[in-house]
């Protein structure tokens, strides 16, 4: 009798249809309600199309009570149909779940409750103006270091994977900000070097955003949101949008570029006008264009820069949305000292440059 083997071809086969029977069988992505509430914010903030998010929704298992009260709230963000009836169906099925005990943070992309035109609001409104005017003249040249890890995640639902690091010396100056890479992946480097990271730059955060937001020829509308005690005083967040025909944002990739109008809030001291927090996301980018939507989160604390103590970022955060996938930055300010005269601190010309690889995908407002 003849005996037949089995042909490579057919084992190949056998494995790639087990490998795809256990992709089908995997458990969906287990989830606190906390978590499950970000990924859905994180999703219409940087406009992830409606079926998609919906479809990513439905493969999540949350571990908690999902309320019948957070498919509304996420409509109010801008969530679409298919999501908030993937949401209602999530509360139906947790019902019989623990409820979250933790209160609900605040989440970029909440309605106004009201537009700013007169009282109380608009007093404090004008002296966060006041203070964002004078900010930029009132800190000294200094300089920092930027620590950035950049992230991906294929899915949205928080699984995020290192993808590079970069310590970048950054110097403030009256006339500008000016940036030097000094690590990749903790490998000091030498000489002006670029790094395709593929993931959304921040520039203007030491200022220049806040102030523009105020420029008149920005026209931008501002909604009051809530007052709340923070670490000892009465605290504001006020809801901003600027359209697009006035916006001096910018986003460049490549040879691309375009205007961006934008929108979100701001978290300032209702008698000071200092602003300790700033949250934005671009409005939906045109088709064509790397990125369909990006968002920033910063956060500035108190720093002391030699014998001034002034408030300066701190940390930041920024998330775009692409078709690959997702991608986020996470930054930290460290070492601030005061940049005089006496700094041996030199930048190079660029174009003659070391080049670490070729940058891409690149995105920069203002």
């Amino acid at each position: 009798m003849q005996r037949h083997g089995h042909h490579p071809m057919n084992r190949i086969g056998l494995l790639m249809m087990l490998l795809l029977l256990c992709c089908l069988l995997a458990p969906a992505q287990r989830m606190e309600f906390l978590e499950l509430r970000e990924v859905v914010a994180r999703m219409v903030r940087l406009h992830v199309p409606d079926a998609q998010t919906a479809a990513r929704v439905r493969r999540l298992q949350p571990t908690q009570q999902v309320p019948e009260g957070f498919a509304d709230e996420a409509r109010s963000w801008g969530a679409g149909e298919m999501t908030v009836r993937e949401l209602l169906t999530l509360a139906e099925k947790s019902a019989r779940k623990p409820a979250n005990l933790h209160p609900l943070p605040s989440v970029q992309g909440r309605p106004g409750a009201f537009p700013i035109r007169d009282g109380e609001p608009a007093v404090i409104l004008e002296s966060i103006r006041l203070y964002a005017e004078e900010y930029a003249q009132s800190i000294p040249n200094f300089l920092c270091y930027r620590n950035t890890t950049f992230l991906r995640d294929k899915t949205g639902t928080g699984r995020w994977r290192p993808n590079l690091t970069l310590k970048e010396r950054l110097i403030h100056l009256e006339e500008g900000d000016h940036q030097q890479i000094v690590a990749v992946d903790g490998e000091a480097v030498e000489g002006n070097v670029e790094v395709a990271h593929g993931g959304v730059s921040v520039s203007g955060e030491f200022g220049n955003i806040v102030r523009r937001l105020f420029q008149e020829r920005s026209q931008t509308e501002f909604f009051w949101i809530e007052d709340f005690q923070e670490a000892g005083e009465r605290r504001v967040a006020i809801g901003f949008r600027v359209a697009v025909a006035n916006s001096s944002l910018t986003m460049s990739s490549g040879d691309k570029e375009l205007k961006s109008g934008y929108q979100g809030e701001l978290t300032a001291s209702a008698e000071s006008g200092r602003i300790y927090r700033l949250r934005l996301s671009l409005d939906e980018l045109e088709p064509g264009f790397p990125f369909r939507g990006s968002s920033w989160d910063i956060h500035y604390a108190e720093v002391q820069v030699d014998d001034l103590d002034l408030l300066l970022p701190a940390r930041a955060i920024t998330e775009a949305y692409e078709r690959s996938g997702f991608r986020r930055n996470e930054a930290t300010y460290t070492d601030y000292q005061e940049y005089t005269a006496d700094s041996v601190i030199q930048f190079g010309d660029v174009a003659g440059a070391q080049e670490w690889e070729q940058r891409q995908g690149d995105a920069t407002p203002f």
